[in-house]
């Protein structure tokens, strides 16, 4: 049964330490879920709209017993469970090898909240904010390491068509209300987003395959760099050890053949000492 890494244990609220951690609300850790048919839109980028699979026993099929070796008391999921959610089409992110570690616990001042990597709390207000760039790059690796599948085609159209009814009617709204007007701005953006990925699935370059930043194309090329340095000391380092191997060889083979000589010679001396004689 799959079950989620590591955590802690959180300083008791009565600590002078536990005066100073955030005020967000303390929960139960949680795995991502994906479904290929629910994506939105973000910095322009499509990307998966995941649902959260809080892993409290005696709920959506979490088990109440305990991992004991978990300090945050993990519990795992049904396999009828599992099972269900596969039937329906999600994909849960259970495999953090495979997904990355995302799930990160926060000590707060009513025991452990569980947050995402790209979630950055701000000082003890509690409030949160998302790294959308970051957020963005990870959901695109997920999809160039296949471990969830990419939207189809008729996904995108679907949701094409349901946001755009969305925006209409969140335009008429906009006109009179400030927060109506953001959420019609925010829409506006998805559609956009939208159209831009139809429009390029058509013409065979998806807009969600896995794009690299400047500074990931220089680790990649410093790396690339590297490892051929690396070839080509090893290269030389094995015709170096060829060459010595040789010199080695050519040593021994002429001290040998000069014994040999020494060996002729003063068998040739011995034997003209022999004739001398008689």
């Amino acid at each position: 049964m799959a079950k989620i890494k590591g955590g802690f244990r959180p300083k008791t609220s009565g600590s002078k330490t536990a005066q100073n951690l955030p005020t967000l609300s303390a929960g139960h850790p949680f795995y991502l879920m994906y479904h290929p048919d629910r994506i939105t839109v973000v910095n322009g980028q499509v990307v998966p709209l995941f649902a959260t699979l809080t892993l409290k026993g005696g709920s959506n099929g979490i088990e109440d017993r305990v991992d004991p070796d978990a300090p945050n008391g993990i519990r795992y999921i049904d396999k009828d469970a599992q099972a269900k959610f596969k039937d329906d089409g999600w994909i849960i992110l259970d495999d953090f090898d495979a997904a990355g570690e995302y799930l990160r616990p926060v000590q707060v001042k009513g025991g452990t909240a569980y947050i995402t990597a790209f979630t950055k709390v701000h000082g003890r207000t509690g409030q949160t904010t998302r790294d959308d760039s970051a957020f963005v790059a990870w959901c695109r690796e997920l999809w160039a390491n296949e471990v969830i599948p990419p939207p189809s085609l008729v996904a995108l159209r679907n949701e094409l068509a349901r946001y755009q009814l969305k925006l209409d009617r969140a335009a008429d709204r906009a006109l009179h209300s400030p927060s109506a007007k953001r959420r019609a701005e925010f829409l506006e953006q998805v559609v956009e987003g939208l159209e831009k990925a139809i429009a390029a699935y058509e013409d065979g370059e998806p807009t969600f395959k896995p794009s690299e930043s400047d500074e990931v194309a220089k680790l990649k090329a410093e790396l690339a760099a590297s490892k051929e340095a690396e070839a080509e000391a090893k290269a030389a380092e094995a015709k170096a050890k060829a060459e010595a191997k040789a010199a080695k060889s050519a040593k021994t083979k002429a001290e040998n053949a000069a014994k040999q000589a020494q060996k002729d010679a003063e068998a040739a001396q011995a034997k003209a000492a022999e004739k001398g004689g008689d």
